[in-house]
């Protein structure tokens, strides 16, 4: 007869999510397994959701996980018109992701506007902190639900936990309990 053991349950959850963070790093960051300098955030507000755009960012559903990458000084001369960044605001307290609109290299600044806007905002360079790689609006739903909802999960897997022991321990004893 199998016994049921939590150590074996613990370990097989552990290599299903290891197993399933390969492909989710992938999907999220265009291909590559490269996570350094790499972050994930959900989105919160919707000013980017608006029209898919011909971009390789198509728009970005409120509650969405992204996966941004920090730049440094040397990466900003790599951003091209249509990509997301996440820039500092006096406003916002994290970042704010935005599209570029445009890019002026004499004033070291960028144009950016959300794609649900219709007003656009000039960003200097210095205040730009990451380019979004990926997004994907059903796993920053998730996030977001095991986010709020953290107490009560964590209760749940403890209870789970201790309900598996002791059955565990009924089997042991001998009990006819099933």
């Amino acid at each position: 007869m199998n016994r049921l053991n939590i150590k074996n349950v613990s370990a097989l959850i552990v290599l299903t999510l290891l197993i399933t963070a390969v492909p989710f790093i992938m999907h999220m960051n265009g291909g590559s397994l490269d996570i350094t300098n790499r972050e994930l955030l959900i989105v919160v507000t919707d000013s980017m959701d608006g029209p898919p755009q011909p971009y390789d960012i198509r728009s970005i559903p409120r509650n969405s996980l992204v996966m941004v990458e920090t730049i440094s000084a040397d990466g900003i001369d790599n951003l091209k018109i249509g990509d997301v960044i996440g820039f500092r605001t006096a406003v916002a307290e994290g970042q704010v992701f935005h599209r570029i609109q445009d890019i002026d290299t004499a004033t070291k600044s960028v144009t950016l506007r959300g794609d649900q806007s219709h007003f656009s905002e000039t960003v200097d360079f210095d205040d730009i902190i990451s380019i979004v790689r990926g997004v994907d609006p059903t796993l920053g739903g998730m996030a977001l639900f095991i986010k709020l909802n953290l107490p009560y999960l964590a209760a749940l897997m403890v209870m789970t936990a201790v309900l598996l022991h002791l059955l565990d321990y009924l089997r042991k004893e001998g009990s006819d309990f099933e």
